[in-house]
């Protein structure tokens, strides 16, 4: 009986491992600094033209650096940085949680008066929260420094759901960043080869109740990004990922949706 078991959980153990386990890439080079991991420099080579293009013309990075109570000497130790998508005329979509470390520290916490900046690739444009909600980690940002500047086009957004037996790819986009100094040296992005189906997870000390989950795993500063598939379409936004699987979580489309629809904003496409 016990070989009979010991056989068992050796089939078991080589099936978990089967699905968990992945080869990680080698260290690459953007600038001069090297970026492990799934991620991979942008040099347009290996990402779809659509997606490419998609990138370019609807994804900024977002600064979250300040409250109302924040000193000047404290803003560069309690940034976050992420990413975001532009849905509609000067407005971003990116993650609530890059407030967190905000909130930690500032007491007062109001997410109303935080400093956001929204960066195109060239200007900064500072932003102010429009609307925010916590369990599906969305935040809502417009953009009123220099409007006129900014022209960022809306993301037109894909299907829905997602079909795990089709062979689709997904891309998520960031910044290579000197957390240190906040300084940036390139683009970079993970390809995600499969949908895998959801699952409910804590992530961010929220419980995520049926998040997409896709293979491929992000790092630090793709919070917000969206998840774009080859033909350039909006399918979901990058959420977070655990240390001990190459996976991605995402904020779905149907839950950006109902939360854009009490600002009475439809999604490009839709």
């Amino acid at each position: 009986m016990k070989k009979i078991l010991a056989a068992i959980f050796l089939v078991f153990a080589f099936l978990v491992y089967d699905h968990y386990a992945w080869e990680p890439k080698q260290a690459v080079l953007v600038g001069a600094h090297e970026v492990v991991g799934d991620v991979q420099a942008l040099n347009g080579e290996d990402v779809p033209s659509d997606a490419l293009a998609a990138f370019h013309e609807s994804v900024v990075s977002v600064l979250v650096y300040g409250g109302s109570n924040i000193s000047p000497n404290l803003v560069r130790r309690l940034s976050e940085y992420g990413m975001g998508t532009v849905i509609d005329d000067h407005l971003v979509l990116t993650c609530y949680h890059l407030t967190d470390t905000l909130q930690m520290t500032d007491p007062n916490f109001d997410v109303r008066k935080i400093t956001v900046d929204v960066t195109d690739g060239v200007t900064n444009y500072r932003a102010a929260v429009v609307d925010f909600d916590s369990d599906a980690d969305l935040l809502l940002l417009k953009v009123f420094d220099d409007p006129e500047r900014f022209i960022k086009k809306a993301l037109p957004v894909g299907p829905t759901d997602f079909n795990a037996r089709a062979k689709e790819q997904f891309f998520s986009f960031s910044v290579a960043r000197d957390v240190r100094t906040g300084t940036t040296f390139g683009s970079i992005y993970v390809r995600h080869d499969r949908f895998i189906g959801y699952s409910d997870i804590d992530l961010n000390g929220r419980r995520v109740k049926n998040a997409p989950v896709v293979q491929g795993k992000i790092i630090e500063g793709f919070s917000g990004s969206p998840l774009i598939d080859s033909n350039g379409l909006f399918r979901g936004i990058d959420r977070g990922k655990l240390f001990t699987v190459p996976q991605t979580f995402l904020v779905s489309i149907s839950d950006a949706e109902a939360f854009l629809k009490r600002n009475n904003i439809r999604l490009f496409n839709k």
